[in-house]
């Protein structure tokens, strides 16, 4: 006749996802890895050059979510045939 007290874990604790859009896909990765989360990274062709290199949308964007759990991250790239943009001369 012993009681035996059981705890039930519903996991971790939920964090809130940082908003990295407009960060470069360095600093947004950096920043959503040191939150605990995996960073899957797409690309979309952007006709904005002072997009390329960036994060235009993330999923989540915001809100809570578990460490661990996957944060895409869309990163503009130059559409083919575009070179991007050099320094003016």
């Amino acid at each position: 006749g012993s009681t035996v007290k059981l705890i039930v874990s519903s996991g971790a604790e939920e964090v809130s996802v940082p908003g990295v859009v407009g960060l470069s896909q360095a600093n947004a990765t950096n920043v959503l890895q040191t939150q605990g989360f995996k960073v899957d990274v797409q690309q979309k062709e952007t006709a904005d050059p002072a997009q390329v290199g960036k994060v235009v949308s993330q999923d989540p964007n915001g809100g809570k979510a578990k460490p661990g759990s996957e944060v895409t991250i869309v990163v503009g790239v130059a559409p083919e045939g575009l070179e991007p943009p050099g320094p003016v001369n």
